[in-house]
């Protein structure tokens, strides 16, 4: 007779932990607030200027706003519970990747041409 564990029989053993999980959609999200930030401040005089001062330069400060939003919804997330495919997983990273990066990308397109 066989037996077979309980926590890992079934679909259960296919999914990630609540904490990958939970890092996997901070990224997703801030993958795109990255991008949303970066076109506030490009736009904005004023946010751009006190990012700089903030920061010593704008980009100091964007790269740490990045991170506190990262870490600060991948504890939250993490802290639900909830579990993910590994296909789910990858398809998060993959367009939340593409969507910052046309955004920026579209962006920087605009003004190149532009000006």
């Amino acid at each position: 007779m066989t037996t077979t564990n309980p926590q890992t029989s079934g679909s259960d053993q296919d999914l990630l932990d609540p904490r990958t999980s939970g890092y996997v959609k901070a990224y997703a999200w801030a993958a795109i607030f990255n991008a949303v930030l970066m076109l506030f401040k490009e736009n904005v005089e004023v946010v751009h200027d006190v990012m700089a001062t903030i920061g010593y330069h704008h980009w100091i400060t964007h790269g740490v706003l990045d991170l506190i939003v990262f870490f600060g919804l991948g504890m939250y997330f993490s802290g639900q519970g909830q579990k993910m495919s590994g296909s789910s997983a990858i398809s998060y990273l993959v367009w939340s990747t593409v969507i910052g990066g046309g955004i920026i990308g579209l962006f920087n397109l605009y003004h190149t041409m532009a000006g």
